[in-house]
């Protein structure tokens, strides 16, 4: 009856609008048409029915209950890209990629997905439910080792090993290898390369340069001057005065007082003394 099977799609539909999503489910977008894959509560964009073996039964959702779904799968929600078989781990709303079930405790259940949106992660639209790279500040537990790590602009920064027997609480568990490969290209480009640490110059013990003695230059004192003697005025003694002689040319003194004063030398009695004539040294006595 085509009645009776109309009738049961709508129920059916109507039910499905209505029950909770789970993993796995495919949903279409009524306004864009566009068909996701409910992965970790977020809706994943599904760009072929390919890789799932054709077209599958779909819950109709629209845009707006759509955008009401969480943006990014819960981290923890493991992801297996359709094609190329590889396993991914969401941590920071990004695909981290494992190579190894050990950490784990082996095989876990996972959400086939188009390999396209890992790949395209983060490059806008459709393809923004996952991050390319982790958030900044999620944490990682690398097994085997403990180590822990924060995520700083994609990549993961070591921050010590977790003592054993302490819970690695709020920190997801990934690969070791993976970490360590971060930014190496193709599966490993989700992590990015830690920076290269800087390495601290070691302080050198500066040698203060001792400045060179100056040679202080002793100023030699200026030859004091010996002064020249000044020649001495020499005098020429004055030619002794000759005493006029007697007109008669004889020399009657004999140098007693009464012979002088007689000769008119020497004061005389009762009156002034007579000056003595003198006789110019270069002329010659008169009367010779």
């Amino acid at each position: 009856d085509p009645m009776r099977a109309q009738a049961t799609a709508t129920a059916k539909a109507v039910q499905n609008s209505v029950a909770p999503l789970r993993s796995g489910d495919f949903v279409l977008d009524t306004s864009t048409f566009n068909v996701y894959r409910i992965a970790g509560g977020a809706p994943v964009y599904v760009s072929s029915w390919a890789p799932f073996g054709g077209p599958k039964p779909l819950r109709l959702l629209t845009s707006q209950q759509i955008a009401a779904l969480p943006r990014f799968p819960t981290d923890g929600t493991f992801l297996l890209a359709a094609g190329s078989g590889a396993v991914y781990r969401v941590a920071g709303g990004a695909p981290v990629y494992v190579s190894s079930w050990a950490p784990f405790g082996g095989v876990r259940p996972t959400v086939v997905v188009d390999g396209a949106v890992i790949d395209r992660a983060g490059s806008g639209g459709v393809f923004d439910h996952l991050r390319y790279r982790p958030a900044d500040g999620t944490g990682l537990l690398a097994e085997p080792g403990r180590r822990i790590y924060r995520i700083v602009r994609g990549a993961p920064i070591s921050q010590g090993i977790l003592a054993p027997g302490v819970v690695a609480g709020g920190l997801l568990v990934v690969n070791q290898d993976v970490v360590s490969k971060a930014g190496t290209g193709g599966r490993f480009n989700h992590l990015a390369a830690p920076p290269i640490p800087t390495p601290t110059p070691t302080a050198t013990a500066t040698r203060t340069p001792t400045p060179s003695p100056t040679a202080t230059r002793t100023p030699t004192p200026s030859p004091t001057p010996t002064p020249t003697p000044s020649e001495a005025t020499t005098s020429t003694p004055s030619a002794r005065p000759r005493v006029a002689t007697s007109p008669t040319g004889s020399d009657s003194s004999d140098g007693s007082p009464s012979s002088l004063a007689s000769a008119g030398v020497g004061p005389q009695q009762g009156g002034t003394s007579p000056e003595i004539s003198r006789v110019p040294p270069d002329s010659e006595p008169l009367g010779e």
